[in-house]
């Protein structure tokens, strides 16, 4: 690696802080495609397992290492360059909002990016998030902003997997289950109501990281049909009254999710424009072991609140999940084993994220 290995240092959390590693792993950075191939071939001889991680921003601890396994961190995969008109390609490991500030000193900005004005999920992590954030009433999810993704899938092959391919839509909402994305070509427009700026072709460079400060919040969202959105709504505030004792609930919110060529199976399967809608607080006193314990009753009442309604789904790819989370029960026959059909095609070892979805 051009990185060398990082020691193993202080104990990971994700952003929930509920879930943290034991340590006894290794923590391997990679900043370009050769690296990334090199590592995964190594892992498949080997047999050892990875476990990937950009900004650490979900709260269900898949990015978190395992014992004995191999931290796979896209940190080094920082780089930009403007190759076709209205799109730029962006490695894996740079944080969606610093790209977008640095398109917008080009006269560009992405069609979509998270709110909260800093940076949090990585190019990669949004796709394998998912992706929901500012804009998506206007152009839908980040996986209608997306032209291809560049990835090393489990098995060591190198995959340049575009809109319209069969993978495609599985990558959104996979949590790092079919490979290690190196990079992704994502659509942009000028910025509104400025000047038109000259599209930057041939200009290549890095995407430097931004120092952010996030409040450390837990979080729970339902996509719904449109229709349901105002119910949902309700019942979602009922539940976080529910549990005063273990948070202190902040406003709600939603937003509108814009159906244009495709919903992820993984994220929502109906495919139609749907609403998500939440809630969201902070723990007190927060991480004590009796804030853990109401945490896991709220996530529990609220998992029962999903399973009510056969349409309703929530963003388990970034939400306080524990232990023993039942994916097969959740995503349903159909989407799960079209899931595991991918996973296997992408991974056959098994190398990927052990434990967080497939046993």
């Amino acid at each position: 690696m051009s990185a060398p290995d990082q020691p193993l240092g202080d104990a990971l959390t994700d952003y929930g802080r509920v879930h943290g590693s034991r340590g006894g792993h290794r923590i391997v950075c990679v900043a370009g495609i050769d690296e990334a191939q090199a590592l995964v071939a190594e892992a498949n001889r080997l047999r050892s397992p990875l476990r990937i991680r950009g900004g650490g921003h979900s709260m269900n601890g898949s990015s978190i290492p395992r014992v004995g396994e191999v931290l796979v961190s896209s940190s080094g995969l920082r780089h930009i360059r403007f190759d076709r008109e209205l799109t730029v390609t962006v490695g894996a490991g740079a944080a969606v909002w610093d790209v977008d500030q640095l398109l917008r000193r080009h006269g560009f900005q992405l069609l979509l990016r998270n709110d909260g004005g800093a940076a949090a999920a990585t190019v990669g992590g949004f796709a394998s998030a998912g992706g929901i954030g500012v804009d998506t009433s206007r152009h839908g999810g980040y996986w209608e902003t997306v032209e291809d993704v560049l990835l090393v899938a489990g098995s060591g092959e190198v995959i340049r997997c575009r809109a319209g391919d069969e993978l495609f839509p599985w990558i959104f909402g996979s949590m790092g289950q079919l490979g290690l994305i190196v990079e992704a070509t994502l659509r942009i427009e000028p910025v509104e109501d400025t000047p038109p700026a000259p599209y930057p072709v041939g200009v290549q460079g890095s995407v430097a990281p931004s120092d952010p400060w996030w409040e450390h919040h837990v979080w729970f969202t339902l996509f719904v049909p449109e229709e349901a959105t105002e119910r949902a709504q309700d019942q979602l505030e009922k539940l976080a009254l529910g549990h005063e004792a273990v948070w202190a609930p902040l406003s709600d919110y939603r937003y509108f999710v814009r159906f244009r060529t495709f919903n992820p199976p993984l994220l929502y399967p109906r495919q139609e424009s749907f609403a998500a809608v939440g809630i969201w607080g902070t723990a007190r006193p927060m991480l004590s072991d009796v804030s853990v314990a109401g945490l896991r009753s709220l996530s529990h009442d609220f998992a029962a609140l999903v399973a009510s309604e056969p349409a309703y789904r929530r963003y388990v790819q970034s939400e306080l999940t524990f232990a023993g989370f039942d994916f097969p029960a959740y995503f349903g026959k159909e989407v799960f084993d079209g899931f595991y059909t991918h996973k296997v095609a992408c991974d056959p070892l098994h190398l990927l994220g052990r434990g967080s979805v497939f046993a």
